[in-house]
């Protein structure tokens, strides 16, 4: 099997990420860095939806109230990154060098844009994750195998 140096795993929290990353490690050489990002439009607290229902039920947030909510769900997202890659890496018994991102932005060109700046061998993601658009293959997933020139695997 081939082993790679520089993996992109999309992670999500989903059970298809989780696999994608046991998959990672399973064809990650020794030394190989592994990248775990989290990529999404906008953080629940800053969805426009959320927003209306607070309002029509009398909550009225500041803009300094929303963006300490945003701030707090960045530094919860790069913390619960940052204790997965840990304890993958302590389960696999591999020596590799887990990094962990998160960015805001559609997850796809995060990804994809990701992957290309940063001299990826190969994205290892679910098939399909947590988002609300059901198909044979996730609409992430669908996107990153049609803007992508590089290897990928996805992962059931």
């Amino acid at each position: 099997m081939a082993s790679f140096t520089n993996i992109l795993v999309p992670f999500d929290g989903s059970d298809a990420a989780k696999r994608a990353l046991d998959a990672a490690l399973g064809i990650a050489a020794e030394n190989a860095t592994i990248t775990l990002l989290q990529a999404a439009d906008q953080p629940f607290a800053a969805d426009p939806t959320a927003v209306v229902a607070e309002r029509m039920a009398g909550v009225v947030r500041s803009e300094e109230e929303t963006e300490k909510d945003i701030a707090a769900y960045w530094e919860n997202v790069e913390t619960s990154l940052a204790r997965i890659a840990e304890e993958a890496c302590a389960e696999s018994g591999k020596d590799v060098k887990m990094v962990t991102t998160a960015v805001e932005g559609n997850p796809a060109v995060v990804i994809t844009n990701y992957a290309e700046k940063n001299g990826v061998d190969i994205i290892v993601m679910g098939r399909r994750g947590l988002g609300s658009v059901r198909s044979m293959l996730g609409s992430v997933s669908q996107r990153v195998a049609h803007e992508t020139d590089l290897p990928l695997l996805l992962v059931k």
